[in-house]
Formats: structure tokens, C-alpha cells, sequence
């Protein structure tokens, strides 16, 4: 994608066009849409072309000056909008985005669909003390020939499982005190536990990472009952996509839904639809087993022991 930030676009791009709305503006299979609204004095300007193909982004600067303090509802964040064109261009090529922890070792590797705060990020802490590689903690980039590929986030580490998991050497003494204090605060205020996140770590700038590998086994992981329970390929497409539905959502950037109305080459609906054949052609290719896991301890690695994942 070609992205650009400019100081104003030529309004000449409503001329001859339709309106949507307020703010939509294009023409019947022109591969272009066009937004232009007034905040606070200012004019946001955004034009989108060829979803299908090379696309053209051109935002102007007032669009990054207003999405600092309040992106309006009418188009979302410019954030927002480069992530679903991502996303889009992702799904055009066989792949997809699954929320969802990855590990990997020398022989095997495990992916670990989830709801948030159940246990990815925990999970992948226990396998990479025990030597395994990291791949993702949180959402992972598959493709549909059933490979995992690395997908780093900062991740949200608790107050135990950062004095468990990370040392003043990883990240710094001075550091590690900043955030052992911040994670302790945030521990022992529930207030403040329900409106700030805890200290923040990108795993794979201190444990081994592996770039890419074919994925053996595929599980989900719930809080409750210890239950391990086989999956077939038809339950666990429904409940991966019921995960991705809660955490990831639709694509829903109001932009990308407006130059579907105007484009007959692409459809949000047929993209929606392809991302599920790319999740259902993703497990097929695995070739290994599905679970449904469960415990009340988080002793994830124990639950995987039960179910043979051979342990360093």
C-alpha cells in the first residue's frame, strides 16, 4: 500500500460523483472513494483507491491532528482504516489474522486460540521458560497452507506472572523496578485495574523467536473445569471464528464499507467470506489434532503434558 500525508486534497474529486451520507463521495466502478468533512474549523480529507490491486492512500494532516483526541465516528481512526486495508490484502493472498498465541520448538509448534485474558499470553510465557520459540502472544498471521508466521505485540503481564517470567536483565534494573512498581499498583487497585493495563513487554525482544513454521497442533483454552476434550475440523472452524468475531471484529472501517457500494470488483461480504475458506484450508493442512482445553491453576503447560506436548 502507498500511503501519503498531505496538506489537502483536490475537492475536484467530487465533481460528477454520488454522495453517501454526509461525507462519501464516488463513482459507480471508479476504484475510488473520497471523504471530506469539517472539524473544529479544520477540513479532513481522505481518499482511498484500489482496494483490488495497489492501493493509494492520501490522508491529510489534519485527519492525524484530530484522530489524537477524538477520531470521528463518521470514518474511524486513519489507524483503523490501514489496519483493515491490511487486513484486506492479507485475506487476498491466502492468509489471515487469528487471535491466537504461537510457540514453537524444534519439533513441534502449537497454536493457542483464546478470549481475551484467558491465558495466551501466560501460556507462552510457561512453554518459552521451558526453551520453546516465540511466534505470537496474541494475534498471529496464519496462511492457508498452514503456517504461523512471527507476530510480535507488546503484551499485558500481571503482577505475579511478571515477577515469575521476567528478570532485571532482560529489560534493565532501573526499568524492571518502573514496571515491577506500575504492575504492583495496578494489582492490588481494582479500580485501576479496570481502566489502565498492566505493564506492557514485547516477548520477542527477550526470548528466542522463530520467523515462520507449519503448525502441528491447534487448541482452544478456556477458564473453568479441567476438561480436554478432541475437536473436530467443523467445531473448532466455528469456535476460532467465534474468538476472531469477539476480539478481532468485522471489518467495519466506514470507508472501506462505502467503496464496496461504489466498486463491483469488491465485496467486504465475499472478503468476510474468503477469510473463513482461508481459516478452514489453514486446518486442513495442519494435519495434526484439535483440543478444547480447560483449568481453573492456569497451569497450562500441565494440561498440555496430559494431552502428550513432550516438555523441555
Amino acid at each position: 500500500m502507498r500511503f501519503e500525508v498531505v496538506k489537502t486534497i483536490d475537492s475536484d474529486y467530487k465533481r460528477g460523483c454520488s454522495r453517501l451520507d454526509l461525507w462519501f463521495y464516488g463513482q459507480q466502478n471508479e476504484g475510488f472513494i473520497y471523504f471530506e468533512d469539517v472539524f473544529f474549523g479544520l477540513k479532513n480529507q481522505i481518499l482511498l483507491k484500489n482496494l483490488v490491486g495497489e492501493t493509494e492512500l492520501q490522508v491529510t494532516k489534519s485527519c492525524l491532528w484530530l484522530d489524537k483526541f477524538y477520531p470521528p465516528r463518521s470514518r474511524q481512526s486513519i489507524q483503523n482504516l490501514i489496519s483493515s486495508i491490511d487486513r484486506i490484502h492479507q485475506i487476498q493472498k491466502g492468509n489471515l489474522y487469528v487471535h491466537a498465541a504461537c510457540v514453537s520448538s524444534d519439533d513441534m509448534t502449537i497454536l493457542i486460540s483464546a478470549y481475551p485474558n484467558v491465558g495466551k499470553t501466560l501460556s507462552t510465557l510457561q512453554f518459552l521458560k521451558e526453551g520453546w520459540k516465540y511466534i505470537s502472544d496474541d494475534t498471529v498471521l496464519i496462511n492457508n497452507q498452514g503456517y504461523a508466521f512471527l507476530t510480535a505485540f507488546p503484551s499485558a503481564i500481571g503482577y505475579e506472572d511478571f515477577l515469575r517470567f521476567i528478570n532485571p536483565s532482560d529489560i534493565g534494573r532501573w526499568r524492571f523496578f518502573q514496571k515491577l512498581i506500575r504492575a504492583k499498583i495496578h494489582h492490588l487497585n481494582k479500580a485501576i485495574e479496570r481502566v489502565t493495563k498492566p505493564p506492557m513487554i514485547k516477548l520477542a525482544d527477550l526470548y528466542p523467536t522463530k520467523t515462520s513454521a507449519k503448525v502441528d497442533m491447534v487448541v482452544t483454552v478456556e477458564i473453568g473445569p479441567r476438561r480436554i476434550k478432541k475437536l473436530s475440523l467443523s467445531e473448532l472452524t466455528e469456535k476460532i471464528t467465534n474468538i476472531n468475531s469477539y476480539s478481532l471484529g468485522r471489518i467495519n472501517n466506514p470507508l472501506i464499507w462505502a467503496y464496496s457500494y461504489f466498486n463491483d470488483d469488491f465485496s467486504v461480504n465475499k472478503i468476510e467470506n474468503n477469510e473463513k475458506t482461508n481459516l478452514k484450508d489453514f486446518l486442513e493442512n495442519c494435519g495434526g489434532e484439535f483440543y478444547s482445553l480447560a483449568c481453573n491453576d492456569w497451569n497450562w503447560i500441565k494440561v498440555f503434558k496430559e494431552i502428550g506436548i513432550r516438555i523441555q
